[in-house]
């Protein structure tokens, strides 16, 4: 239908259409122009069934895509909840609760996989709330560091050896963190 329009687009620019052939199917074109552009289309068709393009038109027309497209949706999304949607990996080093109990701080080593180092990471939740396998919501770096509880809205983070940083929040809700520089040795 695309060529059929472009056609008699063609022929209304150069000014060789006729009036009568407005309201036919062929946008302004030659009516026979348009009976030549269908065949060719048919006998391009009819020459290159073979091709996985026209089956997947005939398939269409059966109404066999759509449940094929379900059907592959289902198994991608069952596959990713069965195997999880990354291969990320967060293995808790320390977990500690806030004086009074409200709050827990989790430091943990997260692996992205073959393509990244692991860092380590902070996060604070409260409590009953369950860490999962997301990153950290305080703190983010390569190299090590470890936490403390100074007051049930403070924690302490007091870096060893931190090589590059790439979240240092200083307030997580009520929490205020506060950082201690590595002691030279």
């Amino acid at each position: 239908m695309i060529l059929v329009k472009a056609a008699g687009f063609e022929q209304q620019r150069a000014r060789t259409s006729k009036v009568e052939w407005l309201g036919l199917e062929g946008f302004g074109d030659d009516p026979r122009d348009t009976d030549r552009i269908k065949q060719g289309i048919h006998i391009y068709k009819d020459s290159h069934k073979k091709f996985l393009w026209w089956r997947y038109l005939e398939m269409s027309k059966k109404g066999l895509v759509i449940p094929l497209i379900i059907l592959t949706f289902l198994l991608v999304t069952l596959t990713l909840v069965i195997t999880g949607c990354s291969a990320s990996n967060n293995e808790v080093i320390k977990s500690i609760e806030s004086p009074t109990g409200t709050y827990v701080a989790y430091l943990f080593i997260r692996d992205m996989g073959a393509t990244t180092r692991e860092s380590y990471q902070l996060s604070i939740l409260k409590k009953g709330e369950k860490l999962g396998n997301r990153p950290g919501n305080v703190s983010i770096a390569y190299g090590q560091f470890d936490i403390e509880w100074t007051g049930d809205k403070e924690l302490a983070i007091k870096n060893k050896t931190i090589e590059e940083v790439f979240k240092n929040e200083e307030k997580y809700g009520e929490v205020t963190i506060v950082h201690y520089p590595s002691k030279s040795q």
